[in-house]
């Protein structure tokens, strides 16, 4: 009878903590001032592994630090900053990932913007679409957006292989 009622109350406390994740998270977001937003999807999510995912997302981001950064840059491990989060949809099936990102100068603002796609549909060989939305504006802030399928405790929504803050 006890163990009857203390799954509910787990339950709730379980959500409570991954609300205040899920809302903290947002707003270390926000003050991280990421320039851009970035969706990248394949052709069939549902035949991408997590390991595809993963490798495809590292590939994209190290190509892409070589084309907007110096080597001098690269060479002292110097990075992009970027957050990305994996996503599997609505159904858990489609893989697929979301990034926040910015440059160390403004001159990176379009180099990446421009740049990115062009990586993800040349060198990636599930690739569908990459695209980069501006994220400054105070009104299309997508902070909560890496959040919004962490469901719960368990969930690894940050792709932190591929994160440089």
């Amino acid at each position: 009878m006890y163990l009857a009622t203390q799954r509910p109350f787990q339950r709730s406390i379980e959500q409570q903590w991954i609300q205040q994740i899920r809302t903290e998270g947002t707003e270390w977001v926000q003050r991280q001032r990421f320039w851009l937003f970035g969706t990248a999807v394949y052709r069939f999510g549902i035949h991408v592994t997590e390991e595809e995912l993963e490798r495809d997302a590292r590939h994209l981001f190290n190509v892409l630090d070589k084309n907007v950064l110096t080597r001098k840059q690269i060479k002292d491990g110097t990075r992009l900053p970027r957050l990305v989060f994996r996503e599997s949809g609505y159904q858990r099936d489609n893989l697929h990932f979301h990034f926040f990102i910015k440059g160390l100068k403004w001159q990176h603002y379009r180099a990446v913007k421009h740049t990115a796609p062009r990586i993800w549909c040349e060198r990636i060989t599930k690739a569908h679409q990459l695209t980069v939305k501006d994220n400054l504006s105070p009104h299309h802030s997508r902070s909560g957006y890496g959040w919004k399928e962490y469901r719960s405790l368990s969930d690894l929504t940050l792709l932190t292989e591929c994160c440089h803050v």
